[in-house]
């Protein structure tokens, strides 16, 4: 697990001393935030919306320094009378490198919900009630009978389509076989 260090003064040491504490895998969270994007794409990436919150809020970090040499809590801030000697070691580049990735992540996680959107909006996820299903299959059916059948190519697409509306019904598969015959011997 990654750590945070800093300078602070320990209590038991007396002193100013170089302190830890645990930090946040970033790592982690971004290959968690991919998968349950991907896991649950259909109901818009719910999951990879509900990790991030969780990334979020474990990135928050109040307290929790130890001193490297005692192993007991220590305070970032100085509650001595005497200036500490010892360096600062900075975390501010790495702090920053945390919120730039944490920031990436949910950049690319919005891009793919974005992305999952735009998708349902397009034809083939507009049918989303078995009401709605047979009033389509009734459409396409009244279209399709309108076409002449030396359209191959238009018969076997609008068969397609009645098959992923139906795909129980054995007459949308012979057509659409039988059209996709004709496609390939012509």
């Amino acid at each position: 697990m990654p750590t945070q260090e800093d300078s602070g003064f320990c209590k038991f040491c007396d002193k100013q001393t170089m302190i830890r504490r645990k930090s946040t895998n970033h790592l982690l969270h971004v290959i968690i935030t991919i998968i349950l994007g991907v896991v649950t794409l259909p109901l818009l990436g719910v999951g990879a919306v509900f990790w991030i919150i969780i990334w979020i809020l474990s990135s928050i970090r109040i307290g929790g320094w130890r001193c490297t040499q005692c192993g007991k809590e220590a305070s970032r801030f100085s509650t001595s009378p005497i200036k500490a000697t010892t360096p600062i070691v900075h975390t501010k580049k790495r702090a920053a490198l945390y919120a730039l990735s944490s920031i990436a992540a949910t950049v690319g996680v919005l891009y793919i919900l974005v992305a999952v959107v735009d998708d349902m909006s397009s034809n083939e996820y507009t049918v989303r009630t078995v009401e709605e299903k047979q009033e389509r299959e009734m459409v396409l059916l009244k279209e399709v009978k309108k076409i002449p059948a030396s359209e191959v190519k238009k018969n076997q697409q609008m068969y397609m389509e009645l098959m992923s509306l139906n795909p129980s019904k054995t007459l949308y598969q012979d057509k659409y076989r039988h059209y996709t015959t004709k496609l390939k011997s012509n």
